[in-house]
C-alpha cells in the first residue's frame, strides 16, 4: 500500500482552523453566524471573525444577504473546477495495482459500473506461469465479485429496479440466476465489506473484491484480486481479502472519502450551543479585522494550481508563493492532512485535494438559482448540443457557477468560480446594457473607469441595448439575464464558435435562452449578496437576445431534478 511522508508535527494551526470552519457548512446548514461557528468549533469568536475577514475578500466566504450570516464563497468553485479538469482516476489506480501485485503476485483489476454493467478499466496481470486474466468485456453487475461489491452500495430500491429490468441468465460457468441468492449475497457483502466469487464466469477462477468510494460517498468502482482455483488455499484466500479491503480503503481515502465527515454532515442537527447562540445578539466586530497572514499564504498555495499546472513539486510552490522552503513544507503538509491538497507520491509532487470538491457541491446544491436553472440548462444543451453557462451576480461582479456541456469537438471553456466586473464579460455587459443612466454612471464611478475605456464601454452598450450580448473574436455569445423583481440576479449564456453559428442556430439559441429566462423570472429567488454588497439597479426589464418576451410562452418549471453526480 502506498504511503506518504506528508505528516508532520509542525503543522500550521491557522490552516487547520480554516478547514475546521469550512467543515461546519453543510447542505442542511449552508449559512451560519460568527457565534454559531465559534460554538461549533471551539474557536474564539474574535478569531473566527478574523478568519472570515481573511477569506471574504478573496471570495472563499460570502455574507448571506444583509444579515450577519455567512456561507461558502464562490471561489471554491474555481478550485473544484481545476481539480475536476485535472483529475485522472488512472493516476491513482495504476500505482496501487502495482503495489498490490507485489504483495501477492496475483492478477489485480479495477472496474467501474456503467449502464448496469461492470467494466474493467485497468488491470495488471500476475507473473506466475498459471494466472488469471480478467475479461474486459462489459459484464452484468450481478455477475462476479466486483460487480456485486459495487451493487451492494446501491439502495434497495435501485437494486430491485436493476433485478427487474435485467434478465438473470447464466452467461458463464455458474453465474447466479436466482434473485433471492443475489439478495442474500448483497446483504452479506454489506455486512462484511467485501465480496467473493468462485467459478462464476469461468470454472477455474476465484476473486475477492472491495468497493472504492469517491469524496461524495458514492461508489466509484471496485478493486479485485483474482487467481486460479487450483492455487487457492485458505491462507491465500484470507490474504486476498485482507489486501483488497485494505487497499480499497486506502484508495477511497486518497480520493477524498471521509465517511465520518459525510455521516456527520448528513445527520447534522443544530447543537445545544448553536441553539443558545441563536438567542444571542449577532457578534459584530468593533473594528476592521486584520487578515491572517497564514491563511492568505494557504490560499496563495491553492492559487498555484490551475488548468496548466496539474502537479507541482515543493520547489515550484516555493517559487510561486515566495514562502521559505521549510515553511512551505509545513503548509503543504497541513493542507494534505486536511485534504486541500493531495500528494501523488512520497515527497511529492502535490495536486489539489478533494475537500474543495465537497465544498463546491454544498454551494451548488444549496444555490436556489442554480437548482431552478439546471433543468433549463440541460434542456438547452440537449437541444443545441452546446455548452450552457449559469452566472450569478454579486453587486458589480458576475461569477460563473455551473455549466452543462454539449458534445462538440470545439467548445469554449468558460470560467467557473472566478468573479469578474460586469464590463469584463459579454454576459456582464449585457446586464450593464439594462441599467438606466443613473445606475450606469454609478457603476462606472465605482469601477473608476475613465477616459477612452469609459467612452468605448458606454458607446458599445448604447449600440447593443436591443441586440445580443457582445461577441468576442472566435465566438458569438448570447445572453439572457435572469431577474428577481427589479434586480438582475444572474444570467444564462451560450457561446457558439463562429464557424458553426448559422442563422438558424443563433435564432434557436436566442429563443431557448429567452424562454428559460422568462420561466425563471418571477421565481422567489434570493439575490446573491457577498461581502455586504446588495443589488441595487433600478432599471426596467433586462433586454436579452430577443427584444420582447412573450409572457404567454413562460413555463413554470415546478419539478426539481436531482443534480447530476459530479466528480
Amino acid at each position: 500500500m502506498l504511503q506518504d511522508d506528508s505528516s508532520s508535527l509542525y503543522t500550521v494551526a491557522a490552516v487547520e482552523r480554516m478547514a475546521l470552519i469550512c467543515r461546519q457548512f453543510s447542505r442542511t446548514e449552508p449559512e451560519l453566524t460568527l457565534l454559531e461557528l465559534a460554538d461549533r468549533t471551539g474557536i474564539p469568536v474574535l478569531s473566527v471573525a478574523k478568519m472570515i475577514a481573511t477569506l471574504g475578500p478573496r471570495h472563499f466566504v460570502r455574507r448571506a444577504g444583509a444579515g450577519a450570516r455567512y456561507g461558502l464563497g464562490l471561489a471554491w468553485l474555481a478550485v473544484a473546477e481545476a481539480k475536476r479538469r485535472h483529475f485522472v482516476l488512472r493516476d491513482f489506480v495504476s500505482p496501487l495495482l502495482e503495489a498490490m501485485r507485489s504483495e501477492l503476485n496475483e492478477t489485480i483489476a479495477f472496474a467501474v459500473h456503467e449502464n448496469d454493467q461492470r467494466v474493467v478499466v485497468d488491470t495488471i496481470v500476475s507473473t506466475q506461469p498459471i494466472r488469471r486474466t480478467p475479461t474486459k468485456r462489459p459484464t452484468p453487475l450481478h455477475v462476479g465479485s466486483s460487480g456485486r461489491s459495487m451493487m451492494a452500495q446501491f439502495t434497495d430500491r435501485e437494486i430491485a429496479a436493476y433485478l427487474e429490468r435485467t434478465e438473470l441468465k447464466n452467461i458463464g460457468h455458474d453465474t447466479p440466476t436466482d434473485a433471492r441468492i443475489i439478495w442474500d449475497d448483497i446483504k452479506k457483502i454489506r455486512k462484511q465489506g467485501y465480496a467473493t466469487a468462485a467459478a462464476e464466469i469461468t470454472g477455474e477462477s476465484f476473486s475477492a473484491s472491495a468497493p472504492v468510494f469517491s469524496y461524495a460517498g458514492t461508489v466509484l468502482g471496485a478493486l479485485t484480486i483474482t487467481c486460479p482455483l487450483s492455487r487457492l488455499t485458505a491462507d491465500l484466500k484470507s490474504a486476498c481479502i485482507h489486501v483488497v479491503r485494505t487497499n480499497a480503503a486506502a484508495l477511497s481515502y486518497r480520493l477524498g472519502f471521509r465517511p465520518e465527515s459525510l455521516k456527520q454532515e448528513s445527520g447534522r442537527k443544530p447543537s445545544a450551543a448553536a441553539k443558545v447562540s441563536k438567542g444571542r445578539p449577532a457578534f459584530v466586530p468593533s473594528a476592521p479585522m486584520k487578515p491572517l497572514r497564514a491563511v492568505e499564504r494557504a490560499l496563495d498555495v491553492l492559487a498555484c494550481f490551475d488548468e496548466e499546472h496539474r502537479y507541482l513539486p515543493l520547489r515550484r510552490i516555493v517559487e510561486d508563493t515566495g514562502i521559505h522552503k521549510a515553511t512551505a513544507f509545513r503548509f503543504v503538509a497541513t493542507m494534505v492532512a486536511d485534504d486541500f491538497l493531495s500528494i501523488v507520491a512520497p515527497r511529492g509532487p502535490y495536486a489539489l485535494g478533494f475537500f474543495p470538491l465537497r465544498l463546491a457541491d454544498i454551494i451548488l446544491e444549496t444555490n436556489r438559482l442554480r437548482l431552478d436553472a439546471l433543468p433549463w440548462m440541460r434542456r438547452i444543451s440537449d437541444e443545441l448540443n452546446e455548452t450552457v453557462v449559469l452566472m450569478v451576480r454579486d453587486g458589480d461582479m458576475l461569477t460563473g457557477v455551473d455549466r452543462v456541456d454539449g458534445h462538440q469537438a470545439i467548445v469554449d471553456s468558460p470560467e467557473i468560480g472566478v468573479p469578474r466586473p460586469l464590463h469584463a464579460s459579454p454576459a456582464g455587459r449585457t446586464i450593464l446594457g439594462s441599467f438606466d443612466e443613473i445606475d450606469l454612471q454609478g457603476y462606472l464611478s465605482r469601477q473608476k473607469l475613465q477616459g477612452r475605456e469609459k467612452d468605448d464601454l458606454v458607446a458599445s452598450l448604447r449600440s447593443s441595448r436591443d441586440a445580443a450580448g457582445p461577441d468576442h473574436k472566435a465566438s458569438l455569445v448570447r445572453v439572457a439575464p435572469i431577474r428577481q423583481g427589479r434586480d438582475v440576479v444572474g444570467a444564462l449564456s451560450v457561446s457558439v464558435p463562429v464557424d458553426r453559428a448559422s442563422k438558424q442556430l443563433v435564432a434557436r439559441v436566442g429563443r431557448l435562452l429567452q424562454e428559460a429566462a422568462g420561466a425563471l423570472d418571477g421565481k422567489n429567488l434570493q439575490p446573491h449578496c457577498e461581502n455586504g454588497i446588495a443589488l441595487a439597479d433600478r432599471s426596467g426589464r433586462a433586454r436579452a437576445f430577443s427584444s420582447e418576451v412573450d409572457a404567454g410562452s413562460r413555463e413554470e418549471n415546478a419539478s426539481k431534478q436531482k443534480p447530476r453526480a459530479r466528480f
